[in-house]
């Protein structure tokens, strides 16, 4: 099956992050270089909670899973909790339509 999905883009402004695709926030934290657990869903959210938790960061720079061999190509977690969505979010803008193949 085919699905039609739209694309949105969003600015965000956030005062504090850690970027998880910089080797040295990586050894900072203690852990193990990303490539080892960067595709592991457990091992990703123990590391969120315990940033979010040890930090006072609004919001995680993380590679994309989509595109790991680009780091210009992020994503960005955001801990809404921390931020005020009025000042963190821009408004919504329709980037383009894309075409998903659901059977693999």
């Amino acid at each position: 099956m085919l699905l039609e999905r739209d694309v949105w883009s969003v600015e965000i402004r956030l005062d504090h992050t850690l970027d998880l695709r910089d080797p040295v926030v990586i050894e900072a934290m203690g852990a193990p270089p990303l490539r080892r657990w960067i595709l592991d869903a457990g091992k990703t959210r123990a590391a969120a909670e315990h940033l979010r938790a040890q930090t006072g960061v609004q919001g995680l720079i993380v590679p994309s899973v989509a595109f790991l061999d680009d780091p210009d190509r992020p994503n960005v977690i955001v801990f809404r909790d921390r931020v005020d969505p009025a000042v963190a979010f821009g408004l919504p803008h329709r980037s383009g339509r894309i075409t998903l193949d659901t059977r693999g």
